[in-house]
C-alpha cells in the first residue's frame, strides 16, 4: 500500500527510537515519537496521522486503551497496540477500544509492516463502510424532509389501510395522521366514490396498468368534502406490493370548474334562444378574410340555411352580396380597430335573400367577430307602404279645386291645400 504517516506513543525512548528508524526505513514517515497518553492524543489531533502505534502499557493519566479509545471516537484513526507480551488480561481491557492489530515483541520488520497494511487496508473498509452508512443517512434525511415539506399530498396504501402518511396528507385531509392511520382508507372516501377508489387500488396492487390520475372526494372529520386529484402507481413497502399515491387539493379548481360550466350553460341558452341572429366569425389572413364558426337558431332562420352547411366557409360564400352591401368592409374595420359598429337598416339581395337588415358588429377578446342582426323586412315594407299611401293622399289633396282645411280637435289649422292659399 502507498506510504504512510505514522504517531508513534512509546515511553521507553529506546523502543521508541527503534519504531522511528525501522518505520522510515520502511518508506513511512513518523509525525512524532511522544511518551504519554495525553501527548498522544494532542498529537494526533495537530498532525492527523494515517495510523498510531501505541503502547498498551504508557504510563500516565491516560492509559493506553482510553488513548486509543480516544484517538479511535473522536478523530477516527486507527490504532495499532504495541505490547511486551501477550497477557490475556491486557488484551480483554484493550478489545472494547477496538484496536486495529496488537504487535508483540519482540516483532520483525516483516511483522510491523503487515500489521501497518493490515490496519490500514481494515481502516479504509471501515471508513468506506462509514461512509456509505452516512451517505444513505443523508439520503434518507433529505428524503424524508422532501416527503414532510412536500406541496402535495401523499399516502402509501397496502391492503386497505394506509401505511404512510406526509403531513401535507393530514393537512389536505383534516385527519390527524394516527386517525389516518388506524382506520380501513376506504372510510375518508365519500361513499358515493369509494366503489371506483376501490377497484383502482385493487387493480393497480395486481400490477394492472391504469391512468395515473383520478379525482375523488374526501370526507374531512366535520362532514364536509375535499375534492383531490390522485396520482398513483405500484411500488414495493417492506417487501410487500403497495400503492404510492401523490394528491392536491382541487376544491377551489372544481368550484371554478361547474361555475364555469354553468355560465356556458347560460351563454349556450341564450345564445340559442336569442330572437336576433348571431352569427361567430374567425378571422383569417391578418384580418381580410372571415370564416363562420357558429350560428344560433335565429341566424339560421333569417339566413335560411342550416348551420351544418355554413360552418368552416368563409362569409362571401354563404352571403354573396356582402361586399357590395358595405358590411365586409365593417368586418375589417371593427377586427382591426376593435369599436363596435351598428350598420343602419338596409337592404341585403343575392340569389337566394332579398331581405331588410339592421347589423350590430363587435370583436371579441379572442379575436373572434359577432355579428348580430335583425330581419326588418316586414318593418321596412310596411314604412314603405305608409309612405307611398302617405304620398298618393298628398297628391289627391292638392288636386282638389276647392280651398281645403284640415284642422285638429281644437280647431287649429294642420294643413291647407294650394286652393286654399
Amino acid at each position: 500500500m502507498n506510504q504512510a504517516k505514522i504517531l508513534v506513543v512509546e515511553d521507553e525512548p529506546v523502543v521508541g527510537h527503534d519504531l522511528r528508524s525501522r518505520l522510515e526505513a520502511m518508506g513511512h514517515t513518523v509525525t512524532a515519537v511522544v511518551v504519554s497518553g495525553e501527548e498522544a492524543l494532542l498529537e494526533a489531533e495537530k498532525g492527523r496521522p494515517d495510523l498510531v502505534l501505541l503502547d498498551i502499557a504508557i504510563k500516565g493519566t491516560l492509559t493506553g486503551p482510553e488513548a486509543a479509545e480516544a484517538i479511535r471516537t473522536r478523530l477516527g484513526i486507527p490504532v495499532v497496540f504495541v505490547a511486551g507480551h501477550a497477557d490475556p488480561e491486557r488484551l480483554d481491557r484493550v478489545r472494547p477500544t477496538t484496536p486495529l492489530g496488537c504487535l508483540l515483541e519482540p516483532f520483525t520488520d516483516r511483522e510491523i509492516e503487515m500489521a501497518v497494511d493490515m490496519a490500514r487496508y481494515v481502516s479504509w473498509i471501515v471508513s468506506d463502510r462509514q461512509r456509505a452508512e452516512e451517505a444513505l443517512q443523508e439520503s434518507e434525511r433529505r428524503y424524508r424532509l422532501l416527503v414532510e415539506t412536500a406541496a402535495e399530498g401523499i399516502a402509501v396504501a397496502q391492503g386497505d389501510r394506509l401505511v404512510f402518511v406526509n403531513d401535507m396528507a393530514e393537512h389536505i385531509s383534516g385527519w390527524t395522521k394516527d386517525a389516518l392511520l388506524s382506520r380501513p382508507f376506504l372510510e375518508f372516501v365519500h361513499p358515493e366514490d369509494r366503489d371506483g377508489v376501490a377497484r383502482r387500488h385493487l387493480a393497480r396492487l395486481k400490477g394492472e396498468t391504469l391512468p395515473r390520475r383520478n379525482r375523488y372526494r374526501l370526507l374531512r372529520p366535520d362532514g364536509s368534502t375535499t375534492w383531490v386529484e390522485a396520482n398513483g402507481v405500484l411500488i414495493d413497502w417492506e417487501g410487500q406490493p403497495a400503492s404510492l399515491n401523490l394528491f392536491t387539493d382541487i376544491t377551489d379548481r372544481v368550484s371554478d370548474e361547474q361555475a364555469l360550466r354553468e355560465s356556458q350553460s347560460r351563454y349556450h341558452q341564450l345564445f340559442a334562444n336569442m330572437k336576433s341572429g348571431v352569427v361567430i366569425f374567425a378571422a383569417q389572413d391578418n384580418g381580410d378574410r372571415f370564416v363562420i364558426t357558429d350560428v344560433n337558431q335565429a341566424g339560421e332562420r333569417i339566413g335560411n340555411f342550416d348551420k351544418d352547411e355554413v360552418i368552416g366557409r368563409s362569409v362571401p360564400e354563404v352571403f354573396p352580396g356582402i361586399e357590395t352591401w358595405g358590411l365586409l368592409e365593417v368586418f375589417r374595420r371593427v377586427w382591426r380597430t376593435g369599436a363596435p359598429e351598428r350598420l343602419p337598416v338596409s337592404r341585403y339581395m343575392d340569389d337566394r335573400l332579398d331581405l331588410w337588415v339592421e347589423n350590430y358588429i363587435y370583436r371579441l377578446p379572442s379575436g373572434e367577430l359577432v355579428a348580430v342582426y335583425d330581419d326588418v323586412t316586414e318593418r321596412a315594407r310596411a314604412e314603405a307602404a305608409l309612405r307611398a299611401s302617405r304620398r298618393e293622399w298628398e297628391q289627391i289633396f292638392e288636386a282638389i279645386g276647392h280651398p281645403t282645411l284640415i284642422l285638429d280637435p281644437e280647431h287649429g289649422l294642420v294643413n291647407a291645400n294650394r286652393a286654399a292659399l
